[in-house]
């Protein structure tokens, strides 16, 4: 029987239920010239053997052969049967047997295109043809070609069991994307169990197609999406300072997709050895986080003296992060960094050794409700380079925002002046540490804890007068809570027995465990405008500049503290002469010391400068134009103190910044006196000190610079050029010998600090300039550098530099850092994909190698 339709692609499915034969003996063919596969579906025996439907289409043509129940696909062939696909340019479909076969079809050139591609839930094979029972589960495949997690494995006789397990001869397992790489391992057998291990019978290594004398009696690959547990495998090598090592060997524990542990430790050969724990942990929508912790006891021999000395080192790292959408009203982070010796400082990244401290802190935050109050808890602990620390547990602080007390409930016109008044108010708690890190935590540390509360109220608003001008006033107050006094007396005989009890130069200090209170405010007002000056350009590229100044001046006034009931009197070695002193001394608080001094009151004075200009530009469609900063910020800045007796100007600041065609800026610092200094004898000794004269006046100039610094950066870079021609140069046929439009980046940044020191009649100069560069010389090889030189001691400071080459498969780099406390050299070549990790050469030396 002959069907004839018109058909352009066949798609039927098949349910072993409405299958039946009316003819038989019969062969059904169908032409894609005569058949709407929208209208006809082809009809399956009531035997088959499928339980579920079977699906199957192909874009030239199909053929039916009933008796044998048969389905064959020609062009573009797809069947889909449950998780299995199947897509070749020639499919058999027995209905019957439930099986399948399928092949590619030659070219006229004799060359098969379509060949099969099979796929059964993530696992996907392309082959040279396929026999499959869907029934079973069961496959054999010639010329097969699998990807395994960043590799592939090639075969030339492949069997698929029903578990997903496959075996195969005559395999390849390339350990990169490329299946044509020339780098390969190749063994007679091979067994992949998927989201496990690859494993090998004999196996050699190839390069090249060239046999290594690399040769396994078998080989275990993982092969396992994800994190697993298992042992890791320690680093070994030479250090001339340590001898042989082992190093980062342990055990890795993979819990759950949220939760891990990795334990390794490091041995050497002449007694050193070190321990770490770290974990990774996470709750989606919840928290993420990660912990290092590492001790190291470190054996060094002198090698004039032979002795050896022990150096024990330990570091915590914990970081913490809450997720946003966790709890809107309260939040929890960490960053914990602490370490002891510095050595383990030294062999961290370059960023930590050009730090000049370490910062720790948790912090904990609570917002309540709709109100305006907001608690923060924090501590912190803070490591600088000398070794002195800072310690804050607990810090406590409630903030309230802005609220308006004298606002209407109910609004009617306009807001009323003392409407507009906002009040803030703010509390802190804290108590911390300070001193060396070895004695900080001691009971001597302990006892000079500082510790106090303070209180913070604010009036604050802001109104428009004369419709330019922005008036703000403000009162603010300060409620001092102590829980230290320090008392001072003159004793000619040392009688002084308890341990908190300091003799200074006849001067006792005793420090007395009392609550005390006082507190300061403040009021004042600022006023500020804008003027705005801009020139316009009837023709050229320049459209506008546009000149804005902000003027602005202010008044702060604050009290006599003179006569406050904590300012005390003590004698000196003369009876004649008494210095007054705060019994809340700065050494006793964490807020400094109580002020002491006369009443007070400065008017500041303050103009801030922008330029901008506006440019013709073709890429704006809407105006044509585009706006170019000239120049961020000239700012100038000064105060003058109305209750001074003589020298009322103080220093006059000048700020300055730019950024020129985004790639160049340019920052200045400057700090200008107005009054003149003088050589004066003062006790039989020469010194400069400032005299109540100014520079304009004596000098025929404004003022006298103490102070610049000037700090120039400047980046270049294609990487935007790159990322546009990137289309444009996949078209052209580039020479096999060059490397068009290389990518690459560099920037300089050059500081220069002029510092005139009142004291004394000399200049001191730095100068000092940094250069980072990132270049790929081609496709496959990157260089990356930084270094600094200081001009004063005319020497390189921190360097560093590395070349790094993509070799297809594998990866050679080597980093070296020539001179300073982190000198080290790192040369490793390993293959890229994480499987075989394990399979490099490395050749390291640390800093404490370079002896």
């Amino acid at each position: 029987m002959l069907i004839i339709g018109n058909l352009c692609s066949v798609y039927a499915q098949i349910d072993s239920s409405q299958y039946h034969t009316s003819i038989n003996d019969s062969v059904v063919t169908v032409d894609t010239a005569a058949i709407d596969s929208n209208k006809t579906k082809p009809k399956t025996s009531s035997n088959s053997g499928f339980n579920s439907k079977v699906e199957y289409k192909s874009a030239d043509s199909m053929k039916f052969d009933v008796a044998k129940e048969k389905v064959y696909l020609y062009g573009k062939g797809e069947v889909y049967y449950e998780t299995t696909e199947l897509k070749a340019d020639y499919i058999e479909l027995n209905l019957q047997t439930n099986e399948v076969y399928a092949r590619g079809v030659p070219d006229s050139n004799g060359v098969d295109q379509g060949t099969p591609v099979f796929k059964d839930k993530d696992q996907e094979i392309e082959a040279n043809d396929i026999k499959y029972n869907f029934d079973s589960r069961k496959g054999l495949i010639t010329e097969a070609v699998t990807q395994q997690g960043d590799g592939y494995i090639v075969g030339t006789l492949v069997k698929k069991q029903p578990d997903n397990v496959i075996y195969i001869k005559d395999g390849k397992l390339c350990p990169c994307e490329d299946r044509e790489a020339k780098t390969f391992v190749k063994a007679r057998k091979l067994k992949i169990i998927p989201d496990d291990k690859i494993v090998t019978g004999v196996a050699n290594l190839k390069i090249g197609a060239i046999p290594t004398p690399l040769v396994l009696p078998f080989g275990i690959f993982p092969n396992k999406q994800g994190a697993s547990s298992g042992v890791v495998l320690p680093e070994y090598g030479f250090s001339p300072d340590q001898g042989l090592f082992l190093r980062n060997g342990g055990y890795f524990w993979s819990v759950n997709d949220n939760l891990d542990f990795l334990l390794t430790g490091d041995i050497y050969s002449r007694g050193s050895w070190g321990v770490a724990l770290g974990s990774n942990y996470k709750r989606r929508y919840k928290y993420t986080g990660n912990v290092d912790l590492r001790y190291t006891d470190l054996f060094t021999e002198n090698e004039q003296t032979l002795a050896v000395t022990e150096e024990r080192i330990y570091k915590i790292y914990w970081k913490h992060a809450q997720d946003l959408k966790a709890n809107p009203y309260q939040s929890f982070s960490a960053d914990v960094n602490i370490y002891k010796n510095n050595r383990l400082d030294i062999n961290s990244s370059a960023n930590d050794y050009l730090s000049n401290s370490f910062k720790s802190n948790l912090n904990y935050t609570r917002k309540f409700g709709n109100s305006p109050f907001r608690l923060t808890l924090n501590s912190s602990y803070q490591l600088n380079r000398d070794t002195t620390a800072q310690f804050v547990l607990p810090e406590a602080t409630l903030n309230m925002d802005r609220i308006y007390p004298f606002k209407r409930k109910y609004k009617i016109g306009r807001d009323r002046w003392y409407e507009k008044i906002g009040l803030t108010y703010s509390t802190n708690f804290r108590n911390q540490l300070k001193g060396h890190q070895d004695s900080i935590f001691t009971n001597e540390g302990v006892k000079d804890m500082q510790n106090a509360m303070k209180h913070n109220f604010g009036l604050n608003t802001s109104y428009k007068v004369m419709k330019f001008l922005s008036w703000q006033p403000f009162v603010n107050y300060s409620e001092h809570w102590e829980f230290k006094k320090l008392n001072k007396s003159w004793e000619d005989i040392d009688t002084s027995s308890n341990m908190d009890t300091v003799r200074q130069f006849g001067i006792v200090r005793d420090t007395l465990q009392e609550f005390g209170r006082y507190g300061t405010w403040d009021a004042g007002m600022n006023v500020s405008t804008k003027v705005y000056g801009s020139f316009r350009y009837r023709s050229g590229p320049i459209k506008a500049i546009r000149h804005v100044m902000t003027p602005a001046i202010g008044f702060t006034y604050r009290p006599d503290y003179t006569n406050r009931n904590y300012v005390k009197e003590v004698r000196t070695a003369s009876d004649s002469l008494v210095n007054t002193y705060s019994i809340y001394d700065g050494s006793l608080s964490p807020y400094g010391t109580a002020p002491i001094g006369k009443e007070s009151g400065s008017i500041s004075f303050s103009l801030r400068n922008n330029l901008e200009m506006k440019v013709k530009s073709k890429k704006d469609t809407v105006k044509g134009e585009k706006k170019i900063k000239l120049l961020d910020q000239l700012n100038f800045a000064t105060n003058y103190d109305i209750f001074a007796d003589s020298m009322n100007w103080s220093n006059m600041s000048v700020i300055a910044n730019t950024n020129l065609f985004n790639f160049f800026r340019i920052n200045y610092n400057g700090d200008m006196d107005f009054y003149v200094v003088e050589d004066h004898i003062i006790n039989e000794n020469e010194t400069r000190i400032r005299v109540n004269k100014f520079e304009l006046n004596e000098n025929g100039r404004l003022g006298r610079f103490n102070n610049h610094r000037l700090g120039i950066n400047f980046s270049l870079g294609n990487k935007k050029q790159q990322e546009r021609k990137k289309e444009k140069l996949k078209k052209m046929k580039a020479s096999p010998y060059t490397y068009q439009n290389i990518p690459w980046t560099m920037s300089f940044g050059y500081t220069f600090n002029y510092n005139r020191p009142i004291s004394q009649d000399t200049v001191i100069i730095t100068q000092s300039l940094q250069f980072t560069t990132v270049i790929n010389l081609t496709e496959n090889w990157r260089f990356e550098g930084m270094t600094n030189f200081d001009f004063e001691k005319n020497e390189f400071g921190y360097t560093r530099f590395s070349i790094f080459r993509d070799m297809n498969c594998w990866e050679a780099r080597i980093t070296v850092v020539p001179k300073g406390g982190q000198q080290n050299y790192n040369f490793s070549i390993n293959l890229k994909p994480s499987m075989f990790k394990d399979l490099k050469v490395e050749r390291k030396r640390n800093y404490y190698d370079f002896n």
